[in-house]
């Protein structure tokens, strides 16, 4: 005897997540990714959002309020376990486990959009960076957390799901998120015309969005700091440094390394780079203001964490962390050349902006 279980937005909800949270997994550790991450998130996000509606105002067994979420019920799955209580949708444990999922799922989203607020300075919650960013690797580390307890649901979902199929094969029970039928006698589920309308709403959404969001500029992505136009900010700045080698934003140092800098000028990494008292003067007191502990920005914060003593950014151990796996060649090809050429690779460079989705690394 079948039964319709498991409704189509249900199962494309399952199959759409099951994509995106694994597509976010393998892309989380390349940062140039970001936005990506970010994007898909989003897409996460609408899902959860869909799901917690179907469990409120869903067809029967979508609704919460059709699960076994029972403590006690969950002992007795637990000790008759091999002959447990006959259950139409999830058994007891898969409705807690399931729970928990779009629960900590929710978390790991809404932690991360905090931490690009904060680390990044973009999305909905940039304002966040003004006050929280000297803490912003804390909540990176929160985010961490609830994802890898999600990681630790995901197991435990999947377990069962497998257990379940070698124990209780005769129910289909995995079968039913493919095609909605379970072995079981029960009343079918079925679809309301508003139903169907506000699930193929959000089902859209869902996979829309993130397309959206990564291609265009948008207020959920944008950043809060934009490019500066050193010239137009202090022209001399511009006329006695960018004479000779590329611009380097202030917030890359400390105070203490612009003024070492500025106080050996005639001595500048092999050069005399002398200028007028005035001129060091003017340009030293645009430095510190725009110093690295005047900026609230991710790349800022992570030099002043890593400083000791040196004065070229390119030894810096947080530079040096970044750049480990790049090929050594690359910083002696002919578009390179050097490792203080950094606008080579990050394109708004000479403008203040360096950001991961700016990289742009040229073939050796």
């Amino acid at each position: 005897m079948k039964s319709y279980i498991h409704t189509y937005p249900t199962r494309i909800f399952h199959f759409l997540l099951v994509i995106y949270v694994l597509a976010i997994f393998l892309i989380s550790e390349e940062k140039n990714l970001l936005p990506l991450h970010v994007a898909i998130g989003y897409g996460i996000l609408i899902l959860i959002i869909f799901r917690i509606y179907f469990g409120f105002f869903g067809p029967l067994y979508s609704r919460f309020k059709d699960w076994p979420l029972s403590i006690k019920e969950s002992f007795e799955f637990i000790l008759n376990f091999f002959h447990p209580k006959e259950y139409i949708s999830h058994n007891p444990l898969a409705s807690f486990a399931i729970l928990a999922i779009v629960i900590n799922l929710f978390l790991v989203v809404i932690s991360g959009i905090v931490v690009y607020g904060i680390q990044e300075g973009r999305g909905v919650v940039s304002f966040l960076n003004d006050s929280l960013y000297k803490d912003m690797n804390l909540y990176k580390d929160i985010h961490q957390l609830f994802s890898n307890i999600l990681l630790g649901l995901i197991f435990i979902h999947i377990s069962g799901v497998l257990v379940d199929r070698v124990l209780h094969k005769d129910k289909k029970t995995l079968n039913s998120i493919f095609n909605g039928y379970k072995n079981i006698k029960a009343k079918n589920s079925k679809l309301s015309n508003t139903q169907k309308i506000i699930s193929s709403i959000f089902l859209t959404l869902a996979i829309i969005t993130p397309l959206y969001l990564f291609s265009t500029n948008n207020i959920l992505m944008s950043s809060k700091y934009k490019k500066i136009d050193y010239e137009q900010e202090l022209e001399v700045f511009v006329e006695e440094c960018a004479s000779c080698h590329i611009i380097y934003p202030p917030h890359l140092l400390p105070k203490n390394a612009w003024n070492k800098i500025m106080d050996n000028l005639e001595e500048h990494f092999g050069d005399d780079a002398s200028i007028d008292k005035d001129s060091n003067k003017i340009i030293r007191e645009y430095l510190l203001k725009n110093s690295a502990q005047n900026s609230k920005k991710q790349v800022s914060i992570n030099v002043l964490n890593t400083y000791i003593e040196e004065i070229a950014i390119s030894e810096n151990k947080y530079w040096k962390d970044v750049h480990k796996n790049l090929e050594k060649s690359l910083f002696k090809s002919k578009k390179v050349k050097t490792k203080s050429n950094c606008k080579a690779c990050h394109t708004n460079f000479e403008n203040g902006i360096i950001e991961n989705r700016d990289i742009d690394i040229p073939k050796i």
